[in-house]
């Protein structure tokens, strides 16, 4: 039998392309061959010395070296002592570290083969073997691909930072501890992706920003202090070369100041660089960069979260922000980080707001990007994070989980199975059929598991980012000990500030103000949010960075939960769901209305007002103010003239007070103007089988004569004096100073990005159906809301 090696262009054949490729090769007969020695090559960069050293050690190394003899399972063992079962608890909460399964990288079960650095350089173009005498086989679409033919430098199927983390599982049940032979495979795959990041960035100067690739010099790190004894000493040396040259450049390209979520991967990252090279000067320049991060007000709002382009909010994606700090307030000495995280988790308790059936959920209108509450945030890995929070401050309490006995004595068996079945469990083969996972072609075999093709990506390990169990891994002994003292004594840390406290007036940098009072609580945001400047630098997106202006962000009380809350969809680079067209459906406590021209116009988009906070005989008041900016996202049309708008928001023992003053002067014709109340009416997912918020309405009428509750609707109600909400088994009731003409939005607000939160606007009419005013002038509308007994 005859074999042609066909060398192929590196991308995805078709099924039909691989069905002419076989055709070609099967009509070939007496064409030259070739053997796959003679497919070109692909060598590691070698510009810098130490590239040079560590792919002279990769060359002398064997497929010996990378042998991990393990032949039996885990096995699961006592383990005596709740402290010591409460971290392998802390362990369970993630899936991480990955060495295995379906959806992670087989580290265990490649073959040595694969991190061999004649693997590893692999060729410029995919051969394609078939035999030239058999004519090709009817292609069957379920049937299994061919072993893939990764080309470039290829990276082998690994994570390095998950396997070193493995391999450093001091559990008696563990045949892999301290691995040498794995050991070894974690420092060569990240040896391979440091030395091609590095490449890389040198010949892309659009890609230098630490925000974008710190995480990787955690990964290397990891990799390199946990088999660094394995290295000779030139290739240890050449290693601690390759970490401070990318830890140097990062820290010299400085704060991106974008997104924060990103920015923060920074300082915890740069510290591992920094205790594996053991640089003192460098070790003082990431502690520097990091407190600079965790405490400038340019980055780090005194209200306790990270700004996004220098002025917004976003508490959805700040929970990546929180978990960096977390990692480096639980990894390092540094007290700011742990301030950081007091201030961070302080703030996020404040504004999570509990329905009676156990929801949490909470305001996000101000949020930047996304429409997710601080309860609902980033990267809370199942509670992993939150866990590990409450071991840096008490203010992340209310949010752990309390584990059961059995939970802890089961801990360590739990992770056992878990790793077992990693193992057990290589990637599923694809199918013809466009190449698709398929559980009919079964898992690739060991000897058939391959690398893949480096490039650059933001997470080399897909869609599990962090590989670090960092409350497992920077366990603080006595922890579980005081999470027992807590349950025990039935701490108030243990509960949310609203159910914790029937009184507090809290001013978090006078961007969010939390107020208890007995029968309610009460949210106001009176802080800035996103900017719109199209010349900062940053890509500009099709939305809005924030709905401010100065709002009464959420009313709760015990019985109803939240009844109103104010929220948002959310925006990306290339969408915005939250639409111009749907501004009467908004769920803010905001001024919007239209002119005649079809020009929207909101106080929801004041992106900075003016703001002044006072306490005076037991009551909160927060007046805010500012102009109604001309232009909005998404339209062309502006506002001729002036609008402003001042609001006074006042919190009192009976409720909460709101006047609101639009003036106008006069130079645009109006055609709808509205202050609007964002009634919540529930969680679609997670309360579906919840009634929804019922709304009605009083009316007077001429004889001064009081209706009952009425249904309220999509048409204009004259005369009305109150609103009611029933919600679980409550009520509140907003009243007009004197009766206004109101009406429902025509739609529910639904948010179908990341929450299913679902809104009702009231609209309460400020041009007392007076079509196109002209005149200049000012509308006024006061009303209180409270807690019906």
């Amino acid at each position: 039998m005859r074999w042609i090696v066909l060398p192929l262009p590196v991308r995805t054949l078709s099924v039909v392309g691989f069905c002419l490729v076989l055709l070609l090769a099967a009509l070939s007969a007496g064409s030259a061959t070739a053997t796959e020695s003679e497919v070109d090559r692909v060598r590691l960069p070698q510009n810098h010395a130490y590239q040079q050293t560590l792919r002279t050690w990769l060359g002398g190394l064997t497929e010996r070296d990378f042998e991990h003899g393990v032949d039996q399972p885990l096995q699961a063992a006592d383990t005596p002592g709740r402290e010591k079962q409460y971290r392998l608890y802390l362990m369970t909460m993630m899936h991480q570290p990955l060495v295995g399964w379906k959806r992670g990288v087989p580290a265990i079960n490649a073959t040595p083969r694969q991190f061999l650095l004649s693997t590893i350089e692999g060729p410029a173009e995919a051969p394609v073997v078939i035999a030239e005498d058999e004519p090709p086989a009817p292609i069957n679409t379920y049937a299994a691909v061919p072993v893939p033919q990764p080309t470039g430098i290829v990276v082998p199927p690994c994570w390095p930072e998950t396997l070193a983390l493995f391999t450093q599982w001091d559990y008696p049940g563990n045949p892999y501890f301290d691995n040498a032979g794995l050991k070894r495979r974690a420092l060569v795959t990240a040896a391979v992706q440091m030395i091609m990041l590095d490449d890389f960035l040198e010949q892309n100067a659009n890609y230098r920003r630490a925000d974008w690739n710190a995480y990787q010099l955690a990964c290397f790190s990891i990799a390199f202090k946990n088999g660094r004894e394995l290295l000779p000493p030139a290739a240890e040396q050449a290693y601690v070369d390759g970490l401070l040259r990318l830890g140097r450049q990062m820290l010299s390209w400085g704060v991106r100041a974008e997104e924060p979520n990103k920015d923060m991967s920074a300082p915890i990252c740069l510290w591992y660089v920094a205790q594996a090279c053991g640089d003192a000067k460098f070790s003082q320049d990431v502690e520097a960069y990091a407190k600079r991060l965790m405490t400038d007000p340019a980055y780090f709002h005194p209200a306790g979260y990270w700004l996004e382009r220098g002025r917004g909010v976003d508490l959805g994606f700040g929970g990546g922000a929180n978990f960096y700090a977390v990692w480096a307030a639980l990894a390092t000495d540094w007290p700011f980080a742990k301030e950081a995280v007091e201030k961070a988790y302080r703030l996020r308790a404040h504004l999570s707001l509990p329905d009676p059936d156990g929801f949490v959920t909470g305001p996000s209108h101000f949020n930047s990007r996304i429409g997710s509450p601080a309860a609902a945030d980033q990267w809370h890995w199942d509670g992993a994070r939150d866990q590990a929070a409450a071991m840096v401050t008490p203010e992340a309490a209310c949010w752990v989980k309390i584990p059961t006995d059995e939970q802890l004595a089961g801990a360590g068996e739990n992770r056992v199975g878990w790793f077992n079945f990693q193992v057990k469990q290589n990637p599923v083969r694809p199918d013809l059929a466009g190449r698709k996972s398929s559980p009919r072609t079964g898992y690739w075999a060991n000897e058939e598991l391959r690398g893949r093709t480096w490039t650059w990506r933001l997470w080399q390990t897909y869609n599990f980012p962090i590989g670090v169990n960092v409350g497992h891994v920077f366990y603080q002994p006595g922890s579980y000990a005081q999470l027992r003292q807590w349950v025990d004594s039935d701490s108030p840390w243990l509960k949310l500030p609203v159910l914790r406290e029937t009184r507090y007036d809290r001013n978090f940098g006078d961007a969010f103000l939390a107020s208890r009072r007995p029968g309610f609580g009460a949210l106001l945001h009176t802080g800035p949010v996103g900017p719109d400047h199209p010349e900062d630098g940053f890509p500009q997106w099709p939305g809005p960075f924030g709905f401010g202006g100065g709002q009464l962000s959420a009313f709760w009380t015990p019985s109803t939960g939240s009844v109103l809350l104010g929220r948002r969809i959310a925006v990306g680079h290339d969408f915005n769901y939250d639409t111009l067209e749907s501004w009467r459906k908004w769920p803010l406590h905001a001024v919007s209305g239209v002119t005649r021209t079809g020009v929207v116009a909101t106080s929801a988009r004041i992106a900075v007002p003016l703001t002044t906070i006072r306490n005076a005989d037991g009551n909160l008041q927060a007046t805010v103010s500012g102009k109604i900016p001309a232009a909005a996202f998404e339209q062309k049309g502006t506002l001729q003239g002036e609008l402003s708008c001042d609001r006074t928001l006042t919190v009192a023992d009976n409720g909460v007070s709101v006047e609101t003053i639009v003036a106008s002067d006069g130079k645009d014709e109006l055609a709808e103007l509205y202050e609007t109340i964002p009634v919540f009416l529930r969680d679609s997912k997670r309360q579906a089988l919840a009634e929804p918020t019922r709304i009605e309405w009083k009316t007077i009428d001429d004889s001064q004569t009081t209706s009952d509750w009425l249904p309220a609707t999509t048409k204009f109600q004259a005369k009305v004096v109150a609103v009611k909400l029933t919600r679980f088994d409550g009520a509140v009731q907003i009243l007009f100073d004197r009766p206004r003409r109101v009406k429902l939005a025509a739609e529910e607000w639904q948010d179908t990005y990341l929450t299913r939160g679902v809104c009702r606007n009231l609209l309460i009419d400020l041009l007392e159906g007076s079509d196109y005013p002209t005149g200049s002038g000012a509308s006024r509308v006061a009303w209180r809301i409270e807690p019906l007994e």
